[in-house]
């Protein structure tokens, strides 16, 4: 069984933890959890019961994150939600979707972040 907690790495530290549901699959199918997003990586830690019926942990480091933004109802994958979801899009041009509460905060705070990433590349 895996850990429910993130576990952070040398010289990182946690920025926000959020309940989220992961959208993963062709189907559209979402997963209970965590979006934990630190000062390095989004890392989506389900809750037991959905890593039972098949969500994953999942995680990207956000130097590869392109920016964070607010879907539209009903678009995405499967038959899409009626609730407006997290989209996450990475510079690989894949697509991730969180539902969580208070979509556009949790984007903007997601881009913010993301700027300071990018600057601190410099």
């Amino acid at each position: 069984m895996a850990s429910r907690e993130l576990s952070l790495q040398a010289g990182e530290r946690e920025v926000g933890r959020f309940f989220a549901n992961h959208v993963q699959g062709r189907q559209g199918q979402g997963y209970g959890g965590r979006l934990f997003i630190t000062n390095e990586r989004l890392v989506f830690i389900p809750v037991a019961l959905s890593e039972a019926n098949g969500g994953a942990q999942a995680e990207w480091d956000l130097r590869d994150v392109q920016a964070a933004e607010v879907a539209p109802r009903f678009s995405g994958p499967g038959i899409g939600s009626l609730r407006r979801r997290l989209r996450v899009r990475m510079n690989s041009g894949d697509v991730e979707h969180f539902v969580v509460w208070r979509p556009r905060w949790l984007a903007a705070f997601l881009n913010r972040l993301l700027h300071d990433v990018a600057g601190s590349d410099r």
